[in-house]
């Protein structure tokens, strides 16, 4: 995903812009970009599917750690030395 994300948005940009400004080879480097990008998009739908999936499975893994301790309001006062 982070490849995707990372290479694919420069190269898309980079590469249209070179297109119109000096040759042909920033269009095709615009293209490769393109399908970085999509494959990064891609990637990123289905690792969140895969997260939801996870989370259904173990609810309780996804607390806090301190979940399970009382509030600051709820605790009761600490004693003094």
């Amino acid at each position: 995903m982070s490849y995707g994300m990372v290479l694919g948005l420069p190269l898309t940009f980079g590469g249209l812009h070179y297109g119109f400004t000096r040759g042909p080879i920033g269009l095709a480097a615009a293209v490769v970009g393109a399908v970085l990008l999509a494959f990064g998009i891609w990637s990123l739908f289905q690792m969140r599917g895969l997260r939801r999936r996870l989370r259904l499975v173990t609810a309780d893994a996804w607390r806090g750690p301190a979940a399970h301790l009382p509030g600051a309001r709820e605790a009761p006062p600490s004693p003094r030395i």
